[in-house]
């Protein structure tokens, strides 16, 4: 898929940024947990955390991922892509926007 969407006239745009409640660990050698937008919970690494993360509300210790630019191109049909992150494809439909990130601006 990745050379149909190279081929494909897409622009460039920054991601809208989701809030997420974060818990700091209280003591060393404890992972920072981050709350996902359905209310799930995942640990994460502090300095993968501070390298991501800006705080955008200190009363109530909400985060938001830090701005990137991404390439977007909305899609007139359904669709499938396969990604090296899951066995599983994902599907899109008619309107959604197919999304590729920068490799500079990822943190790993």
């Amino acid at each position: 898929m990745e050379s149909t969407f190279r081929k494909i006239q897409k622009q460039r745009v920054r991601k809208k940024p989701v809030l997420l409640k974060v818990v700091f660990a209280e003591e060393d050698g404890e992972i920072t947990t981050v709350n996902g937008t359905k209310g799930e919970k995942w640990p994460i690494k502090r300095e993968v955390f501070d390298k991501t993360y800006v705080l955008v509300d200190p009363k109530n210790n909400l985060y938001a991922k830090k701005p990137i630019v991404v390439y977007a191109k909305q899609i007139d049909v359904s669709f499938t892509v396969n990604v090296s992150w899951s066995k599983d494809p994902l599907y899109g439909k008619l309107g959604d926007y197919l999304v590729q990130y920068e490799r500079a601006t990822m943190v790993s």
